[in-house]
């Protein structure tokens, strides 16, 4: 599995989409069983909003499929990171 840090820019069902670090928008599909964290504390789909810093874990035989997603909107900081 892989990480990719980004903001949501376009949310809506299963579809996302979301700019990297590099700036670049990348299209993303969200599996039916992706796990979602908001500030370190499970939520789900709906707790996410255009403009939330976020990071994805992407499937390895598929990387535009998202498993995993971290949400931030108070936290400063994943939890999996030092900053």
């Amino acid at each position: 599995m892989q990480t990719v840090d980004g903001v949501i820019t376009f949310l809506a069902g299963a579809k996302m989409t979301m700019k990297n670090r590099s700036e670049e928008l990348v299209s993303q599909t969200i599996a039916d069983d992706a796990t979602y964290t908001c500030d370190g504390v499970a939520c789900q789909a709906s707790d996410l909003a255009v403009g939330n810093r976020i990071r994805v874990t992407v499937a390895k035989a598929d990387r535009k499929m998202v498993v995993g997603i971290e949400s931030l909107s108070k936290d400063k900081y994943f939890k999996s990171s030092n900053g």
